[in-house]
């Protein structure tokens, strides 16, 4: 049972596991763009919504189809998203944690950050390299 109860569980873990196995149909900052999609774009796709006169837009029936308010779809669909925070937004939806012990294999946690408090640039909240 989806710890978000109306999150498509079956069709996240089936996008996720698509990227696993073909790796070139996925850039995340894409959507809709000929045989490469985003999450989202894959979602669309298998869920039956993908028409080819779309274009860049991925169908609002399929943003509810995934049980997606809209800062969730605002998160899945950032382009600088990687399937490490792909993986750790499918389990915050499916078990109310944010990855593993609430950071995404990369090291980052839902708001970019890692252990130390540093941005994926290595820079601290208020823009500044740490020291070394």
């Amino acid at each position: 049972m989806p710890f978000t109860r109306t999150f498509n569980e079956p069709v996240s873990r089936l996008v996720l596991d698509h990227i696993h196995a073909h790796p070139e149909e996925w850039n995340q900052k894409f959507n809709h763009c000929g045989l490469v999609h985003c999450y989202m774009g894959l979602c669309d796709k298998f869920l039956g919504n993908y028409k080819e006169e779309n274009g860049n837009c991925i169908a609002q029936k399929t943003v509810n189809s995934m049980g997606l308010f809209y800062r969730d779809y605002q998160e899945i669909t950032n382009p600088r998203n990687t399937l490490a925070r792909l993986e750790a937004f499918h389990l915050l939806h499916s078990t109310g944690v944010f990855g593993v012990n609430g950071r995404d294999t990369n090291g980052f946690d839902r708001r970019w950050l890692d252990i130390d408090g540093l941005d994926v640039d290595g820079r601290d909240a208020m823009g500044l390299y740490r020291n070394v």
